[in-house]
């Protein structure tokens, strides 16, 4: 089997990327929502996560968040993550994970999360 270069790689999830956001903002437009910024992540999982465009620290992410994962019809995880200052709403499609994340207390999420980048920088 031929293997991609690492830049075939990235060209590949960015166009995956690029045209799951037109499908899903498009959607959402027709819903009257502002877009979210996606991201494709493949961890443990293929997760599509959107978020507010401007980061997930900007005031009104987590009222624009909420809108959005009500629209999709994506469950809330838990009780949201309270004690770690932030909320996911997530379901499953097909092997995929497509999830709507926020940070409620940036403060309380770097406690939490010290080595991840700056929230808004993902």
């Amino acid at each position: 089997m031929t293997r991609l270069s690492p830049e075939d790689e990235e060209g590949l999830s960015r166009a995956i990327s690029e045209a799951v956001t037109g499908v899903l903002n498009k959607r959402g437009a027709r819903a009257g929502l502002p877009p979210l910024s996606w991201r494709l992540s493949s961890e443990l999982e293929t997760d599509f996560e959107g978020t507010h465009p401007g980061g997930r620290e900007q005031p009104d992410a987590e009222a624009l968040c909420a809108s959005w994962a009500d629209h999709l019809g994506l469950a809330e995880w838990g009780a949201g993550y309270p004690e770690e200052g932030s909320r996911l709403w997530a379901a499953r499609l097909g092997n995929w994970r497509l999830s709507v994340f926020v940070v409620t207390d940036p403060e309380l999420y770097r406690s939490v999360y010290p080595d991840e980048p700056d929230a808004d920088g993902w």
